[in-house]
């Protein structure tokens, strides 16, 4: 019986915990590291490619692509920092880490030739896109906490480590009335960096480069966030980013291919051993002075606690436009982001969280858990992504991620 009445008052007493908060939900002072992860597609399944024998069907898929073509998209944001926070009083914090975004864009138009060929004498035209970005950054955090309001200020030095873009690249394929089969394709990658890049480049030359070349290739934005205590269960709030000085990339290196194949239809179904004739290299190093923000970015948000600290449901919606300074227009493109998601937490010392989210033009269905311990926290957690809403839920990516707190 004494077993029986300890153990309802320690499920009573951690049940009532999970209601409110309590010495686990707030830290003064913590160490955080975060490292995050995803790639993914709009069209091969992961599962796919997880069998003894890989057996891809070309019609199948033609059929999959989207009609806006093949997606890849690949990001990651490591980050660490230090922070020290009152719950009425100061938020102050130093955080430094890196931005790597990259994606590239083929057309429907190759898939379709690779799955059901193309007729006699017509010639098909291929198309390809790609940008590839990363950043470093050093982050001051300066904000203030009171009962019913958070606000907080976070300037941030940044430098383009490297840019890359084109929509430079196409081909093109032809069946002859003679038999004769003719591919050609060319393109051109532009590829922005601090450096001159390339093996002949002597190494303490580079670096005496980019020590000459830092403070002219210095970014710097500025971060805005505010909450507000709406209600005991409401709080409202946003957060936008302004570019202020763009980093600047000092060299132009573009990467040049041009290829090109002619050869009878029957060699090709022989097998017989085929080479394409061209050339591909990068071309001379360009001094420039390419300008590069990181994204802009406007977010409104609202968390809700109606049944206490237990379950609290978040969402975030807004816009981003990537690339705000730059001259070429078609680098410029805005897109909107979200998120919607849920968390259940026993006493903040376990929770779980489920979410859907469209960040950084991917989409995720991410689920997550944090175990707690105030002195140390570890957050781990998994996604399904894809440049696809409906592709997330099919496997054509996978995300994951681990952050751990530390402090006290």
């Amino acid at each position: 019986m004494k077993k029986f009445i300890a153990s309802f008052i320690v499920f009573v007493s951690v049940f009532s915990l999970s209601f409110a908060d309590n010495f686990l939900s707030h830290r003064f002072f913590e160490m955080k590291v975060d490292v995050p992860v995803s790639v993914s597609n709009n069209t091969l399944l992961v599962s796919d490619f997880l069998q003894d024998y890989v057996v891809i069907d070309l019609a199948q898929l033609a059929d999959s692509v989207p009609k806006e073509g093949f997606n890849f998209s690949t990001k990651t944001n490591p980050s660490a920092g230090i922070k020290f926070e009152l719950k009425r009083g100061p938020n102050i914090g130093v955080f430094a880490g890196i931005d790597f975004y990259g994606n590239l864009g083929i057309s429907k138009s190759l898939f379709d030739f690779i799955g059901y060929g193309n007729e006699l004498n017509e010639t098909l035209k291929f198309d390809a896109n790609s940008y590839m970005d990363m950043f470093a950054f050093t982050s001051v955090q300066l904000g203030w906490n009171t009962k019913k309001y958070k606000i907080c200020v976070t300037p941030t030095l940044f430098t383009s480590v490297m840019h890359a873009f084109t929509n430079n690249i196409d081909a093109t394929v032809q069946n002859t009335s003679d038999g004769k089969f003719i591919l050609n394709t060319s393109g051109t990658l532009d590829l922005y960096s601090p450096v001159v890049i390339s093996p002949e480049t002597d190494f303490d030359m580079m670096i005496n480069e980019v020590i000459s070349n830092l403070s002219s290739s210095l970014g710097f934005d500025i971060q805005a966030d505010f909450s507000y205590s709406l209600f005991n269960f409401l709080d409202i709030g946003g957060t936008i980013r302004i570019p202020m000085v763009p980093s600047k990339l000092h060299r132009k290196m573009p990467f040049n291919f041009s290829y090109g194949l002619q050869t009878d239809v029957n060699s090709l179904l022989n097998n017989e051993k085929i080479v394409m004739e061209g050339e591909s290299g990068f071309g001379n190093s360009e001094i420039t002075e390419y300008k590069i923000n990181r994204p802009m970015k406007i977010t409104a948000m609202a968390e809700a606690t109606p049944f206490g600290d237990f379950c609290k449901f978040y969402g975030q919606f807004g816009i981003a436009i990537r690339n705000p300074a730059a001259k070429n227009k078609a680098e410029v493109f805005s897109y909107p982001e979200y998120m919607l998601g849920c968390r259940l937490s026993l006493a903040n010392l376990l929770s779980f969280y489920l979410s859907t989210e469209y960040t950084d033009q991917i989409f995720m269905q991410k689920a997550s858990m944090s175990l707690n311990f105030r002195v140390i926290e570890v957050v781990t957690g998994i996604a399904t992504t894809s440049s696809s809403f409906v592709k997330t839920f099919q496997g054509t990516g996978f995300g994951a991620f681990v952050t751990v707190y530390m402090g006290f």
